[in-house]
């Protein structure tokens, strides 16, 4: 009987062991997936504070929470916040960068909003080292600036040659301090994070990414590699606009084996060309929607920005500067067909326009006597194409800005199709074309086009 009971208790005994280690071992899975950051600022009492994340470079909030009379507030949540950047909110004009690696668990001491770079976080290992590594970086360049300071206002040589050795041993040990950060981190987002910050700002592109491994998702949960990964490409743009499309190609190869960072790149470099004032960068920007789009469609339907490149893929298709101009049939005010590629002019305007649009009322007469007039002579042919399907829209909009000698025309029953040919999305939509019907310019204010044809017409 007693042999029995004492099974039955051992039995029971296992069955609470497991259920413990079961839930302990649960408790520990999920905090390693959660966060648990304890806020402690004195200055701050009774104020909101908000948590951002930083995922590809962008920052998105995670949490809003107030601080309590003594400046203290818990932020923590089952989300993962492991390997990025997060940004504490403080004040309107203020906020904390804190990098997390794999423990999210930790106290931030924030004893002076004047001097961030002061604060001290216990408990997160790598948050810890990137705090103190701040300090140190502050206290640095401090040194460093009043060396500088000096410096410049020293005319004695020995003390210059004293100061600049300062300086250099100032900047050397710092790089001391962030490679000894790196060799003893190896494989933690603090080490490669470091790392970047180490890389050289070089136009060569092998120096410039040397300790950057774009295919390290990590570092795209930061602010620094995508700006650097932005600088550089402002960088070629500015400097070598030719060279874009192989440069950017190779970049992308820095990236491969990761989609998301192809994915994040893809999206700057598409940013950076879409932002860009060269002429040339449309062909460039198609090339990029041409070669992209589809694959990112596929992982990535309903991303902005696919969905934007998307569109302008397929907006400036039959539309690009270096084209020749799709031909059109349109209809005069006597419902005889014009046909848009058997004008012979020596330049042509294509000025798509709205009865009711302020702006075209505003272009038409500049256009008129600006242009038209002044070029006619010279074999300047306006083709002015109305949008509205009401015939006397469109005939009071001729007759009120006394444009009869352009080439009127519409298309009231859309079959030429011209919205899907042309970019018309704002209008009056201007196009210029050379004597083969080449776009030579596009989407210009009428200001602009008055000072191109005035170059053009100059040079003849």
């Amino acid at each position: 009987m007693a042999e029995k009971a004492n099974r039955r208790f051992m039995k029971k005994g296992l069955i609470t062991l497991f259920l413990l280690l079961s839930f302990g071992l649960r408790a520990t899975a999920d905090q390693s997936e959660g966060y648990r950051i304890e806020l402690k600022c004195p200055q701050l009492p009774e104020k909101r504070i908000i948590l951002y994340e930083c995922i590809g470079g962008k920052l998105f909030s995670v949490d809003t929470l107030t601080t309590n009379k003594r400046g203290e507030v818990l932020l923590e949540g089952k989300k993962s916040l492991q390997d990025r950047f997060c940004f504490v909110k403080l004040t309107a004009s203020l906020s904390y960068d804190l990098l997390i690696g794999k423990d999210q668990t930790m106290t931030i001491s924030l004893s002076d909003t004047s001097r961030l770079d002061n604060t001290r976080i216990k408990g997160a290992r790598e948050s810890s080292l990137f705090a103190s590594f701040k300090t140190l970086l502050s206290k640095q360049k401090e040194k460093k600036e009043s060396l500088t300071k000096e410096l410049s206002a020293t005319q004695n040589k020995r003390k210059s040659e004293s100061l600049i050795r300062k300086v250099k041993a100032t900047d050397q040990k710092m790089l001391s301090t962030m490679n000894k950060l790196i060799n003893e981190n190896r494989g933690s987002f603090l080490a490669a994070f470091i790392k970047a910050i180490v890389a050289p700002s070089n136009k060569e592109p092998e120096a410039y990414f040397e300790a950057i491994d774009l295919s390290d998702e990590r570092l795209w949960n930061t602010l620094l590699v995508p700006q650097k990964v932005n600088r550089w490409l402002k960088m070629v743009l500015e400097n070598n606009p030719e060279g874009f499309e192989q440069q950017y190609a190779w970049l992308i190869e820095k990236a491969k084996g990761n989609k998301l960072c192809e994915r994040y790149l893809i999206e700057q470099i598409f940013l950076s060309v879409e932002e860009s004032p060269l002429i040339e960068m449309e062909n460039v920007r198609y090339n990029i929607e041409e070669k992209y789009v589809d694959q990112l469609k596929e992982k990535y339907p309903f991303e902005p920005f696919v969905l934007r490149m998307e569109e302008e893929k397929e907006r400036i298709r039959y539309c690009r500067i270096g084209q020749l101009a799709m031909p059109l049939q349109l209809y005069d005010f006597n419902d005889q067909p014009i046909q848009t590629d058997t004008i012979k002019a020596s330049h042509t305007v294509l000025f798509f326009y709205e009865p009711d649009c302020a702006h075209c009322h505003e272009s038409a007469p500049i256009l008129y006597k600006e242009g038209f007039e002044e070029y006619r002579q010279r074999g300047l042919k306006v083709v002015a194409v109305c949008l509205s399907d009401l015939k006397e829209e469109w005939v009071a909009f001729v007759k009120q800005h006394n444009c009869q000698q352009w080439i009127n025309a519409w298309d009231p029953e859309r079959t030429s199709l011209f919205w899907e040919y042309y970019d018309i999305s704002r209008t009056p939509a201007i196009y210029l074309l050379d004597s083969k019907g080449t776009i030579i310019a596009k989407k210009i204010e009428v200001q602009t086009l008055i000072k191109l044809l005035i170059n053009i017409y100059s040079k003849n």
